[in-house]
């Protein structure tokens, strides 16, 4: 059963009559036993009634742009990180650094092995040079 709570969630679909037959039921079910969420409908729609009976009111000159510009960090590097970010190209970039820091940090944990066997042959090399 919805609480309050749910069913107030729901007021703005009921009067843009967007719900379904047995959500709108529900709904209906539980106003005609709850006067406190009758009496929150009923302020909504006439806040919503205000509100679309207002005249429209054209934002000023510029507006949008100085808004868009607000919206923008004000360190470049930042606006380059979010650029590089977007899109999932920096998802994928952070992937591939993790990777190969993963990779990096194994080998060197054991060791380089193959490193380690050419380092011994060119210090092998090295040595036979020094007797001749």
């Amino acid at each position: 059963m919805p609480t309050c709570e749910d069913i107030r969630e729901e007021f703005a679909a009921l009067l843009d009559e967007e719900l379904d037959s047995e959500t709108r039921d529900t709904i209906e079910a539980h106003l005609s036993n709850c006067s406190d969420c009758l009496r929150e409908l009923h302020t909504y729609k006439r806040v919503a009634d205000l509100y679309r009976g207002l005249p429209e009111v054209a934002a000023p000159e510029g507006f949008e742009r100085d808004v868009l510009r607000a919206l923008q960090p004000r360190n470049p590097r930042l606006a380059k990180l979010r650029r590089a970010f977007q899109g999932g190209r920096g998802l994928a970039l952070a992937a591939a650094v993790l990777l190969v820091s993963a990779v990096g940090y194994f080998m060197a944990q054991s060791g380089f092995p193959g490193m380690t066997q050419k380092a011994r042959h060119m210090e092998m090399a090295s040595q036979r040079r020094a007797a001749n």
